[in-house]
Formats: C-alpha cells, structure tokens, sequence
C-alpha cells in the first residue's frame, strides 16, 4: 500500500488504468468525478465499464444527503449502468441509519424536536418523521437539534426560504443552547456545472467558530463511520491497501481516505480545479497543508478517465 506520509509526493498518472490491477475495490466519489451534477462525464462512463470488465467492485462513496437508492437511479439516469456498481453508501444513507435505529448514544439522545435545513431549488430531500420519531419546527428556540440537508430553507409543512445570513443568524441562537448540528452531507462546496455552490458543510464550519456550539457530526467523509459502512458493503474485501478512493476534494476524499488507511487518486480537474491551474505541485502542498494535514493524495490524475 501507498503511503499518505504527510508532505510525500504523489504519483502522477494519466488514467486509473494504469494503478488498477493493484486494487480489488474503488470507492468512487460522484461530483466532480462521476458528473458535474447534471450530465455524466463521458470519460467516466468509459472508466466504469472498463473497471467492471476488469472484475472491481465499484462502490459509489458519496456526500450526498439523498438515500443511496436515489443515488444508483440518478446515475443510471445519467447513462451509467447501475449493474456495474457493487452498491452505493451515501451520507444521507448513513443519517437516515443512525436516526431510524437511534442505537449510537449521540442519536439516542437527540431529543424528538429537529429543525431541518433543507433544499428549495435543488430539490428538497424527504424527510421520514415517522421513522425517526421526530418532529419538525421552524423556529431554533423549539428545537432539540439540527439537521442540515441543505442551505436553502427550513423543513415543516409550508417550507420556509432562508439565506445564507439568515442560516448564519439561527447557528448563532443555536451556539447560544448548545444544540447538536446533524450534517447529512458534510461537503462545504460542490460542482454544479461550471460553477461552485456552498453545501451543508460550510455550516459546520460556522458553527465549529461559534463559542458554546454544540455536537457537530460528520455523516460522511471524512469521518469515519462512513467508510465502516462502505467496508461493510464487501465483508470479505481484507486489508485497506485492496481499496482505492477516488475524488477531488482534498478536505473530503483525500484526508477521509488517508484517516481510514485507504489510498486515493486524488482527480484535479474537480472543485480545486481553478486553484490547481495551471498545475503547480507547490499549490498542491499549499492546499493539503489547509485541507487535510500536510497529507498527500496516494496518485494524482486530471480527470477520472480510463
């Protein structure tokens, strides 16, 4: 296996051709490697089926807050072949887990009245109060916790729209109780064609600098409990160094990989794209000093390309 030594160089490579045969198994990222969120990159569609025809599990490792069924269908709308895929693990899979069984001792004490940043335009995710035995409420003083899905409204009966100042201002009055802040996807930005859009993540970071906030957990990378999830995808798939991550988000996939073991082919071309171009190895370190600890990406490649 690679090594992730903080301040190590990593291999470039032209195409993940070419690191392959060494891995049983990829944990493949979905924006920004997949698809640029609207339309399937053509030299992923070749990546995959030429993966699969190589025998490799292919696991779709993502921070979406949607189920991990929504995820496979959302590709195989985009022209990839959902039989090519071993299985999905998404972040949204993971919260939905952990507040249907409330078995982890965070979750069983949450408290039963959740507030729910959502999405508007970009489609609200469903929420399933039955199943997690809660409540919905518009207002912070109400609630007993957080859960983010999206950074466009609040959750409840009529939705209510909210900016980014106004999600700011609720973070505030929550510190103020110490509420616990549930992020279902943890990414800070995403790619949404050409453009970048602030995600769930980036109020974990609003609130982590607030005195007095509470809980803030990370259901997907680069904590943990998603990566035992996806292992948990393949039981018999021993030994990390049989597993490769693919992604571009140095804060996500690279240190989420590099804390689970697992090495990563770290694509360029995704949303530190402008900061990467032209290439610079010295920009790269700049960002993995800011993004993930001095550590490395196992390999580098421009674009997730055969």
């Amino acid at each position: 296996m690679a090594s992730h030594r903080a301040g190590m160089a990593p291999k470039r490579v032209a195409g993940v051709q070419e690191v392959a045969s060494a891995y049983a198994t990829l944990l493949l990222d979905q924006f920004g490697v997949l698809h640029d969120g609207r339309n399937a990159y053509t030299h992923a569609l070749t990546a995959v089926e030429q993966l699969h025809r190589a025998g490799k599990h292919l696991i779709v490792l993502s921070n979406s807050g949607r189920r991990a069924a929504e995820t496979t269908e959302k590709l195989a709308r985009l022209g990839f072949n959902k039989e090519h895929f071993t299985g999905a693990v998404t972040s949204g899979e993971t919260t939905h887990e952990a507040l249907s069984t409330r078995a982890d001792p965070l979750f069983a004490s949450l408290g039963r009245r959740c507030l729910n940043i959502n999405w508007a335009d970009r489609g609200a995710t469903p929420i399933d109060v039955d199943s997690y035995g809660i409540e919905l409420v518009q207002d912070v003083d109400e609630a007993d916790f957080i859960l983010a899905h999206g950074m466009e409204a609040l959750s409840g009966a009529e939705p209510r729209r909210v900016t980014l100042e106004e999600l700011q201002a609720l973070l505030r009055k929550a510190a103020e109780r110490s509420l616990p802040l549930i992020i279902a996807n943890p990414d800070v930005v995403t790619v949404d064609t050409t453009f970048l859009v602030p995600m769930p993540g980036q109020l974990g970071l609003w609130y982590e600098a607030m005195p007095g906030h509470g809980d803030i957990v990370l259901m997907g990378k680069p904590a943990g409990r998603i990566y035992d999830a996806a292992k948990r995808v393949l039981p018999d798939c021993a030994g990390a160094g049989r597993i490769l991550a693919v992604g571009d988000s140095l804060a996500h996939d690279v240190k989420g990989a590099c804390a689970a073991g697992i090495d990563s082919l770290f694509v360029v071309h995704g949303i530190h794209k402008e900061e990467l171009t032209p290439w610079s190895e010295d920009a790269l370190r700049r960002l993995a000093n800011e993004h993930c600890d001095g550590h490395t990406p196992t390999f580098i490649v421009d674009d997730f390309s055969w």
